[in-house]
């Protein structure tokens, strides 16, 4: 099973998000950094959200870290709360209050694509949310992008959102 901590580094984010009750879209253009260590990786999103005619600076929040018994992993919200397994190529299934969420996440044999789709439908929800992520940077590449940046006294963020 591929674990979350080699897929470190600065990936482009684009999202689409289809309401069909009634029949609304939008998307979310920004940056995933996953950062982290053996036991746990930090999923951390920034974008715009457009929908409409409205623009929306937006983040997330996940963490991915080790099971108890450590033979594999869970996505968990920020504040501690299990969201679902981690199991690329695996559908998953979340439920929430009245919600269900149903999802896969997928990585190309590359590991420079991810994609995350989730179906949610529930009393007043029927949405799609659909994610690609493209590999900008690794940890190697992003730690060298700083040292220039430090060397030449300019921010050390690789982050542009």
């Amino acid at each position: 099973m591929l674990a979350p901590t080699q897929l470190l580094g600065l990936w482009r984010l684009q999202r689409r998000l289809v309401d069909r009750i009634p029949g609304r879209s939008g998307r979310v253009d920004g940056m995933l950094e996953l950062t982290g260590h053996e036991d746990e990786v930090r999923w951390s999103e920034r974008g715009l959200l457009t929908w409409g005619d409205e623009q929306l600076r937006v983040t997330r929040e996940l963490r991915i870290c080790r099971d108890d018994d450590e033979s594999g992993w869970l996505v968990c919200f920020e504040d501690g709360r299990l969201f679902h397994p981690w199991h690329p190529g695996v559908p998953v299934v979340h439920e929430c209050a009245a919600d269900t969420y149903r999802g896969v996440i997928d990585v190309d044999p590359t590991w420079t694509r991810l994609r995350v789709l989730w179906d949610v439908t529930g009393p007043d929800k029927q949405q799609r949310l659909y994610t690609r992520c493209a590999r900008v940077l690794t940890p190697v590449e992003a730690a060298a992008l700083a040292a220039r940046r430090k060397h030449a006294g300019q921010p050390s963020s690789t982050s542009s959102t």
